[in-house]
């Protein structure tokens, strides 16, 4: 599932157990953490993709592939709790701070 925070963040919410519990679910951002692209779920692979430059994480959001794995940068979790069916996660009501604007060559915007 998508969830999209007061601040504009969007969240994959991701059910991995059968029960309903904290444990059994987990809080992803959806920006790639390289580049900052949004990264989306391919139920066929069992793993998050960002296109931009091929990264791979599993469904716990740890970076298996490309450059996000080779920097070992992982999705980043929120919190979250469940309490009488419900699932809370834990957000910033801030926007999200802007990633400074660096100049790039073709090769690395390409890959």
């Amino acid at each position: 599932m998508l969830y999209r925070a007061p601040s504009g963040e969007s969240i994959h919410v991701t059910r991995q157990g059968a029960q309903v519990t904290a444990r059994d679910f987990v809080a992803l951002s959806s920006t790639c953490p390289h580049l900052g692209c949004r990264v989306h779920w391919e139920a066929g692979n069992n793993r998050y993709f960002c296109p931009c430059h091929n990264g791979v994480f599993d469904p716990s959001g740890v970076a298996t592939g490309g450059p996000p794995a080779e920097a070992g940068q992982s999705l980043p979790r929120y919190p979250l709790a469940v309490r009488d069916g419900l699932i809370f996660i834990e957000v910033s009501a801030a926007p999200p701070r802007a990633r400074a604007a660096e100049p790039m060559t073709l090769t690395q915007w390409f890959g």
